[in-house]
């Protein structure tokens, strides 16, 4: 269980915050890899066809959760596709994840059939054990694909605290109902948070006052923000869709 802290911060602020991070903070492997010291995140978000998630968290109950199709950057056949339950009580959050490499699930997604998809997963061996909670809330709940967010990040830790990291999410786009094949889109969808970043400090045993002074330096106030949420008000999904039109997009 960890804790989360989000901050909404115009992009011009983006450098000096970085600057001033500099001397406690040490870059994510993954990160460092990355062209420009950044990797891409894609998730898809899935939901029940009256859109319990999303109300669960417009509603503000303390205990709710999210299920997600995650990968990272832009080549598939480097890749692994994880299975996330990302679940929140009060403000800890907790994530239980599976995966499978590209290449093992290539074939079901050329599909573009989730229920093929999700049915012939649950069956590989790599997954069996892992996480089946994931499958059978897909199963059982009639969940369907109701957005793909994709964003780039920076990634870091604190040199004198593995458990404390620091993400920018930069460039944070959406797509309404994706197939599993814009997973590996190279068009991310429209930009739905724009001239902003966000800010996430995520910890365990809490934060040093090194941070503490940084956020009170820069004028940083805790927001209650989701990507999913988000994403489905900028496209009017909750208004412009009924729930059968939603529903149709389940039985793909």
């Amino acid at each position: 269980m960890r804790l989360e802290y989000k901050y909404m911060i115009e992009n011009k602020h983006l450098s000096n915050l970085r600057r001033t991070l500099k001397p406690y903070i040490k870059q994510d492997e993954v990160a460092a890899r990355g062209e420009f010291g950044e990797y891409k995140v894609k998730s898809i978000y899935f939901d029940t066809t009256s859109l319990r998630d999303y109300r669960d968290k417009i509603e503000g109950y303390k205990i709710r959760k999210k299920l997600r199709i995650r990968t990272y950057n832009d080549e598939p056949s480097k890749e692994h596709i994880f299975f996330e339950i990302k679940r929140k009580n009060d403000n800890y959050i907790s994530k239980d994840r599976a995966h499978l490499p590209f290449e093992k699930i290539e074939s079901v997604i050329a599909q573009n059939s989730y229920i093929n998809f999700f049915n012939e997963a649950q069956e590989n061996e790599n997954l069996r054990g892992k996480n089946p909670n994931f499958f059978n809330n897909v199963r059982k709940e009639i969940l369907s694909p109701l957005a793909l967010v994709t964003y780039d990040r920076e990634a870091y830790f604190s040199k004198f605290d593995k458990s404390l990291r620091i993400t920018f999410d930069k460039n944070i786009c959406a797509k309404p109902f994706p197939s599993l094949l814009e997973l590996f889109d190279i068009s991310p969808g429209e930009q739905i948070i724009k001239n902003h970043f966000l800010l996430e400090i995520k910890f365990v045993h809490g934060y040093s006052r090194w941070l503490q002074k940084v956020i009170n330096m820069f004028n940083l106030r805790r927001i209650a923000f989701s990507k999913y949420t988000t994403s489905l008000n900028y496209h009017r999904v909750p208004k412009a869709y009924s729930r059968n039109q939603i529903l149709s997009y389940a039985v793909k």
